[in-house]
């Protein structure tokens, strides 16, 4: 008989900046992922927002007990901690039987995309880390992919589509575009790969600030330990809103 493989758990990585309703539709779409929601969890990195972000999660409990270890570096930057079981925002149509999922949510001062992922990773109670973004549009079974094509000890960044589309209420109509290609052997819009590489190639690198230089870093490092790279096809496909429909909001 063939050994049933142990399937491994995921922690969705999610940082956000002043997206408030964006993001509030983004997480909707998690309450209908197919994946058992003891196997995964979401942590959402709220950098600075001054928007309505906040009030997303204050019906959540506050967490006081830290894991100060992993998070020496961030203390001083961290506002709060909140935990609890995020239900979809709506209750109609697509939304209606959905099932809640549990989210860490962590407020920080205004530090930038890689201190934020960074800080995301280390409260990731996880083995394997998946990256999205408070954009990302995801389909059902985005997070049961993921956690598919990993194992505990493989050496894989796993990369999924990314469309564009201009439809908030329905961005799955969008279709795949020759602009939607992605050559980067890491894109934190749709990707995973397990933590402990992460931390072995030293996590993203807070120096960078210009947009996305601090992905295409840290896959450098991941190439050169010997990881390879696999690609997610259909059906799972994830979907951001463009910033011209984000500037039109």
């Amino acid at each position: 008989m063939e050994e049933a493989v142990e399937r491994i758990n995921g922690s969705v990585i999610i940082p956000s900046h002043n997206r408030a309703p964006i993001l509030q539709r983004v997480l909707d779409y998690y309450t209908l992922q197919s994946a058992d929601r003891k196997n995964f969890e979401v942590v959402v990195i709220d950098d600075g927002s001054v928007d309505e972000t906040p009030s997303i999660f204050a019906g959540f409990k506050i967490e006081k007990d830290l894991p100060e270890k992993k998070l020496a570096r961030y203390l001083d930057r961290i506002i709060e901690v909140r935990s609890g079981w995020y239900s979809a925002s709506v209750d109609e149509g697509l939304f209606i039987g959905h099932e809640s999922f549990f989210i860490r949510y962590v407020r920080i001062k205004k530090s930038g995309r890689s201190v934020a992922r960074n800080v995301g990773i280390n409260m990731a109670v996880f083995p394997l880390i998946i990256f999205a973004d408070d954009d990302i549009f995801v389909e059902g079974e985005f997070v049961e992919k993921h956690l598919y094509n990993h194992s505990h000890d493989d050496r894989l960044v796993v990369m999924g589509k990314v469309i564009h589309t201009q439809d908030l209420e329905n961005p799955f109509v969008a279709r795949w575009k020759l602009k939607d290609i992605n050559t980067a052997f890491l894109s934190t819009g749709n990707a995973s790969v397990l933590k402990k590489y992460i931390v072995e190639a030293g996590m993203f690198d807070e120096k960078y600030s210009a947009y996305g230089w601090e992905d295409f870093d840290l896959g450098i490092h991941l190439k050169e330990m010997g990881l390879s790279l696999i690609h997610i096809s259909e059906p799972t496909r994830p979907l951001y809103i463009s910033y011209a429909v984000f500037c039109l909001k």
